[in-house]
């Protein structure tokens, strides 16, 4: 794998990328950056399928949860290695997965918001979860109108927050299910912008060049 800058139009050379963390340094012409918005795109030489890392360099599980309320993006994402496996409807999307293999073992959304029968759904949906699985949970727009007691207490026994009165809000979580202590929750819950958690390296597609930590533009003094 290789990979070339191009700054504001202008290349540099490639360089190989190393199999382990490192830092690369590139040089750059004096006139490349400009004293406004400059514009760096990577260029890499090829592309991986997620799988052909997958318990290689990374877990069997790369999980990634977003969530948005309507004013903040209005969508809902389970991304497992790279696929989206949400339904992306209004309320709740839920995704359960095997936390071992990384199959998907069910997946469904409830609009609490404005169906008052999908909080019965939703608690039966999540008396599924068993130990050694993972729960994906992402609200798209709104799901607060219409949760049940019954489906709030689910939620809590979980470790989730209850987003009832919460119009809007934005929630993604993950919950590990352990056999003999407590769920291992991860959650972001956010009333004004988008939420999102996740385990492993969070790709958000099937196909990936590298991975990237940080990026610095630095202009020598003369």
């Amino acid at each position: 794998q290789t990979l070339r800058l191009v700054i504001n139009g202008v290349a540099t050379a490639a360089q190989p990328l190393p199999t382990e963390w490192s830092e690369l340094r590139f040089d750059l012409p004096p006139d490349a950056l400009s004293q406004g918005i400059n514009e760096l795109v990577l260029r890499f030489d090829r592309t991986f399928p997620t799988e052909s890392l997958v318990g290689a360099s990374e877990p069997t599980v790369n999980l990634l949860v977003e969530s948005a309320g309507l004013e903040a993006g209005n969508y809902a994402h389970i991304w497992l290695n790279g696929r989206d496996i949400s339904p992306n409807q209004r309320g709740y999307n839920l995704a359960i997965v095997d936390s071992t293999t990384g199959e998907v073992l069910a997946v469904d959304s409830f609009d609490t918001h404005s169906d008052p029968t999908a909080s019965d759904g939703l608690v039966r949906f999540l008396q599924q979860v068993k130990p050694g699985q993972l729960l994906a949970v992402a609200i798209k727009d709104t799901a607060s109108d219409q949760l049940s007691e019954q489906a709030a207490q689910t939620l809590s026994a979980l470790g989730l927050t209850d987003m009832r009165g919460k119009f809007r809000w934005a929630q993604a979580a993950i919950v590990a299910m352990e056999e003999t202590t407590p769920p291992v929750v991860t959650e972001d819950v956010d009333g004004l912008q988008a939420a999102a958690v996740g385990i492993g390296a969070g790709w958000r597609e099937p196909n990936v060049a590298a991975q990237v930590d940080w990026l610095r533009l630095e202009r020598q003094q003369n």
